[in-house]
């Protein structure tokens, strides 16, 4: 057991204080903040013009990132630090930048080094716009102190709201 396991949601939160995809004083990043549901995760993102690819078209990599760190906060949720090691993504549909997305990310099966992992992309109305299968490695007991050292040491920035209150 590491610390990392002991530590609640809001302290997990503060740790990737400076993600991309989640941390809450990014200026650059999406600042999703997922809500655990049972071994699922949840969150609503609101796309904003600049992460368009085509005109009114949500970028591929931005679908991708949504997905990976849904990936990602089903392990954290569950007291695992882990990266992706290998993710395929399905890109269904053509998603807009004009309407609000249920992201979802989900801990299939613990194999113990490896988890496998699952995400979806809904619309508002349930459709399915993208998913995601994936194979989690999780971190050696180490790189998590390491990890844990490092983040205690950055400066703060402000915090900023998060991407569902825009």
């Amino acid at each position: 057991m590491n610390d990392f396991d002991s530590m609640s949601l809001e302290e997990r939160r503060a740790l990737a204080r400076n993600c991309f995809g989640c941390g809450s004083r990014n200026p650059y990043g999406l600042r999703l903040v997922f809500e655990p549901d049972g071994q699922q995760v949840r969150t609503t993102f609101k796309p904003q013009p600049e992460h368009e690819g085509f005109p009114g078209v949500l970028h591929g990599g931005i679908t991708f990132t949504l997905m990976d760190e849904a990936m990602g906060w089903a392990t954290y949720a569950q007291g695992i630090m882990a990266f992706s090691g290998k993710v395929e993504t399905r890109f269904r549909k053509t998603i807009s930048t004009d309407t609000a997305l249920q992201v979802m990310g989900e801990l299939m099966k613990d194999r113990g080094r490896t988890l496998q992992m699952r995400a979806e992309i809904r619309s508002e109305d349930g459709d399915l716009l993208a998913d995601a299968e994936g194979v989690f490695v999780r971190m050696p007991e180490e790189a998590v102190r390491t990890l844990e050292r490092l983040q205690q040491n950055l400066p703060l920035t402000p915090e900023i709201s998060s991407n569902s209150e825009k």
